[in-house]
């Protein structure tokens, strides 16, 4: 991810101390403030020593929030440190909001440039990390539920979509089914994937009277795009009446 590529095996092999680089990175940024390719390397050191406010204050430089994809996934082991869990679930929201690929489903990722391979691999990892880590979703799974009480939901559609696919991921698949349910219920025509993605999600947990359910729901939704569709939702469906053992129905 470097515009300028630094030496960094050079620099290590001749400082041969981590401390002396980042002397060494901080001595340079001074000379070179606006090397974002510098602050970047700099802040993945700071990560390294879990120095997670001057990660921060190197990556963002000023603004009050991330500006482009690599502050985005270079602030997320970051805020998982300090554990700022809303400031790190919009990472993962904004990440979707921007249509960036998922590297581990997109075959397009592997036609990008290897800098922005590299980053977007580094994404899927730290996602990863964040999945694994109970004390993240627990929070992520307390604020959804807290942004939808009340008569006026305060939870937005990317953010209901976003904790479905992370608890779906971290395999806590009531909690998915709700956020899904949301994302699905707040709109008048929902977005298949929501529909094929919760159907999927309760298939693999054996859970195969529900995504009938949510299948069936899908392929008779009065909306017109989804009736356009229907013949994905309708082959879905033969496929969990069969595992349910409604062999007829199918």
């Amino acid at each position: 991810y470097f515009s300028h590529p630094i030496e960094v095996a050079g620099l290590l092999t001749d400082l041969k101390l981590e401390s002396e680089l980042v002397d060494r990175l901080e001595k340079l940024r001074a000379k070179d403030q606006q090397n974002s390719s510098l602050r970047y390397f700099l802040a993945e050191q700071y990560v390294d020593q879990k120095r997670f406010q001057e990660a921060e204050q190197a990556i963002l430089n000023g603004q009050a929030e991330p500006k482009d994809t690599y502050s985005l996934v270079g602030l997320i082991p970051v805020y998982r440190g300090q554990k700022k869990y809303e400031p790190l679930l919009n990472l993962f929201v904004l990440y979707k909001i921007n249509r960036l690929p998922d590297p581990e489903q997109d075959e397009q990722v592997g036609k990008l440039d290897s800098e922005l391979q590299t980053l977007l691999h580094r994404y899927a990892k730290e996602r990863e990390l964040t999945i694994r880590d109970p004390e993240a979703m627990d929070a992520f799974v307390g604020l959804g539920k807290e942004w939808m009480k009340g008569d006026e939901a305060k939870i937005q559609l990317p953010q209901a979509w976003v904790l479905g696919e992370l608890c779906g991921a971290a395999e806590r698949i009531d909690d998915a089914k709700t956020f899904y349910r949301q994302a699905i219920d707040m709109q008048n025509e929902p977005d298949l994937k929501l529909f094929l993605e919760l159907g999927q999600l309760l298939q693999g947990a054996d859970r195969y009277d529900e995504a009938v359910e949510v299948l069936k729901e899908c392929a008779n939704h009065p909306s017109e795009a989804l009736q356009d569709q229907r013949w994905r939702s309708l082959y879905m469906l033969s496929y969990a009446l069969e595992f349910a053992g409604k062999t007829d129905e199918a």
